[in-house]
């Protein structure tokens, strides 16, 4: 293995507690890895039923969510 292939594959000890958090959170919100990747990429729009998950989770309330995605979402557009 070259030096230029050893520098790829290596990857900070937060790498590994990122992918534990994600693991985590899916469990905890019952929803599969790839929605949880795709919702913290901004890919994925938080749902009604996503944000009443999230309230669950975190005590921040169903209405914050919505309100948070939507000005995301508002704001990405007019930035395009």
């Amino acid at each position: 293995m070259n030096l230029q292939d050893e520098r790829d594959l290596l990857s900070p000890p937060g790498d590994t507690i990122l992918e534990h958090l994600k693991f985590e959170l899916s469990q905890s919100l019952k929803l599969p890895s790839e929605t949880i990747e795709d919702l913290l990429t901004g890919k994925a729009e938080i749902t009604d039923d996503i944000a009443l998950r999230l309230e669950h989770r975190f005590g921040i309330s169903r209405a914050f969510w919505l309100q948070r995605e939507k000005l995301y979402r508002q704001k990405q557009a007019e930035l395009e």
